[in-house]
């Protein structure tokens, strides 16, 4: 079997760590950039900022979280290691988390058109866009994304799950703890949220902002028109 290391101590919250959570924060949120910038039609700025500003709240303080969480389970002792922990929230994060997100806020966009919220229509801010409707959805997310945060770190408190981190971090720990501490921090984060502020992005945008451009045949003049939506039935008009 594969022997479990311990007695390694990788510092999250320290000069080192507290630098590279910085430089994750920069990267993650440069997708955000690159993805309004490759958007047709792009959306307005202050509009993208609302959107955007969404994720990057929610992002840090589920970051925050996820730093204490892991100091908070492996305690004063050397023989539990907070990047383990730190690692695994974040792959539980990025599927199981995901799918929990997604499914919330379609739950939320159900009942906002069942019962007619307008000021929860994600990534609509008003004519013109209004802070105190980019707030109500601001509370709503980060109630998502909190609640995510507690079902995940429920699941954490297994012992399976430091086990099967130690085993996948034993051999960067033992090359070198900051190397190991920027694969948990910076490399595996970074790659993780770049797909992940994309996809959550198409989330909580303008669903219209979101349909994309298609092409069908005008029956009156037989000719090739684009037009934005999603539905195959357009296609035979």
């Amino acid at each position: 079997g594969v022997q479990i290391l311990l007695g390694r101590m990788c510092h999250l919250d320290d000069t080192w760590g507290l630098g590279v959570q910085i430089l994750l924060g920069a990267v993650a949120f440069s997708v955000l950039i690159l993805k309004r910038y490759c958007e047709r039609p792009r959306r307005d700025l202050k509009i993208w900022l609302f959107d955007a500003s969404k994720q990057a709240i929610a992002a840090s303080l589920v970051h925050i979280f996820n730093v204490v969480f892991s100091d908070y389970l492996t305690g004063e002792t050397t023989d539990h290691d907070p990047c383990t922990w730190y690692f695994m929230n974040v792959m539980l994060d990025s599927t199981l988390g995901l799918a929990l997100i997604y499914g919330a806020l379609r739950l939320v966009g159900w009942l906002v058109y069942r019962y007619d919220w307008n000021a929860l229509r994600s990534g609509e801010y008003g004519q013109p866009p209004q802070v105190t409707i980019w707030l109500a959805q601001l509370g709503v997310y980060l109630g998502i994304a909190l609640a995510e945060k507690l079902i995940v770190s429920a699941l954490l408190i297994a012992p399976f799950w430091e086990q099967l981190g130690n085993i996948i971090l034993a051999p960067m720990a033992n090359f070198s703890q900051k190397f190991e501490a920027v694969f948990v921090m910076l490399i595996v984060p970074c790659v993780i949220n770049a797909i992940w502020f994309w996809i959550v992005d198409n989330f909580l945008m303008r669903a219209e902002t979101a349909k994309p451009r298609r092409r069908r045949i005008n029956p009156f003049n037989m000719e090739m028109e684009e037009f934005e939506g999603d539905n195959e039935d357009d296609l035979l008009l």
